[in-house]
């Protein structure tokens, strides 16, 4: 868990770092490669937080049918993901 946790603080830090040097607004987001669900869904929300979104984005999470819940689905709506795939 530690190596997780320490893996998305980097991904949030690399992330201001880019938007402190005009990374421009995304127009698509895709959390995926592996299985992104096997990390806590309010973890994975965290980052995608410190991305700057265009309005009408798509923001797609990679989603294991096994492994999603209605909690984790709720989650990701909440923090902006409009498409699971």
């Amino acid at each position: 868990h530690q190596l997780t946790t320490d893996y998305l603080a980097a991904m949030r830090a690399h992330i201001k770092r880019s938007v402190a040097n005009a990374m421009p607004t995304a127009t698509s987001v895709f959390i995926g490669g592996g299985t992104p669900t096997l990390v806590p869904a309010a973890e994975l929300m965290s980052v995608l937080a410190e991305i700057p979104l265009a309005v009408g984005c798509e923001v797609t999470v990679e989603c294991n049918p096994d492994d999603i819940t209605l909690e984790m689905m709720q989650t990701f709506r909440a923090g902006g993901v409009n498409r699971i795939s």
